[in-house]
């Protein structure tokens, strides 16, 4: 594999950019996949029908990399403290 990063993109069909708990979950899953492949998840985007949403933007995707590296975490589907509007 010749990459160092990604960056994942989806949409909502409803048209809603906010990120549902799948979203971050599915996010803290690609964190914890990547890493032992050396890969960084640099961001995931949620296109919706007049405006996007970043995990890198918004700070979830940095609170899920630490909820990933916590010890004794599994980094698995902790519930986050942060919210959006």
């Amino acid at each position: 594999m010749n990459s160092a990063a990604l960056i994942a993109a989806h949409n909502h069909p409803s048209g809603a950019a906010e990120p549902s708990e799948s979203d971050r979950m599915l996010t803290q899953d690609l964190i914890a996949a990547s890493r032992p492949l050396g890969l960084k998840v640099l961001d995931h985007v949620i296109v919706g029908e007049e405006t996007t949403f970043s995990f890198a933007d918004s700070g979830l995707l940095d609170e899920l990399e630490l909820l990933c590296l916590a010890p004794g975490k599994s980094g698995r589907h902790t519930k986050l403290s942060k919210t959006t509007d």
